[in-house]
């Protein structure tokens, strides 16, 4: 039976380690290339663009209110009565009906309506910018971050180089006896 010392497990720990992170593959990219695809496909951008589209059918609504409308009815009917006692009668029916309306005034609703549909409007542009902004941040941030994570990986696997040249020097010094 075979007795492992600490210290061969911490060095195989540290090979087995070394070997997985140096094996794997690294793929940066710059960031001007991360950040339009980060802001066209954020789900809480699209969500603040949604709103803002809709704020905008808001205000087409509110602004239709000022426009004419006309409502055309149409009816068809067909009677066919057949009689013992009388002569059979069929009788055809048509009748429409077409109104034109026009708002001439409603003392200020549909302005105010119209205004609280802009104001609605202005807000969700703001909150998109907003929300533009935040991501970007973030985006930003968190890039930093893999940048900074990155070079410490590099210090790190430099600093393990450096003390594994210097144990090849120690190891050669003893064999040599000085």
């Amino acid at each position: 039976m075979r007795n492992f010392n600490n210290s061969n497990n911490k060095n195989i720990l540290v090979v087995s380690l070394f070997c997985l992170t140096s094996s794997s593959v690294v793929h940066a990219e710059l960031l001007t290339d991360v950040i339009p695809d980060l802001l066209k496909s954020h789900n809480e951008i699209l969500a603040a663009k949604a709103d803002k589209e809709s704020a905008s059918f808001d205000l087409k609504k509110e602004e239709a209110a000022w426009l004419p409308s006309v409502d055309l009815t149409l009816n068809r009917g067909n009677e066919k009565q057949n009689k013992p006692d009388a002569a059979d009668t069929n009788y055809n029916r048509y009748s429409y009906d077409v109104a034109l309306k026009q708002l001439i005034t409603d003392f200020g609703k549909t302005d105010a309506a119209i205004s609280k549909s802009e104001i609605g409007l202005r807000k969700k542009t703001a909150d998109l910018a907003a929300k533009e902004q935040s991501v970007l941040l973030d985006g930003i941030s968190s890039y930093l971050q893999v940048m900074t994570a990155s070079e410490k990986l590099r210090y790190a696997k430099q600093y393990e180089n450096n003390m594994k040249k210097q144990t090849g020097m120690e190891e050669t010094r003893v064999k040599i006896g000085s």
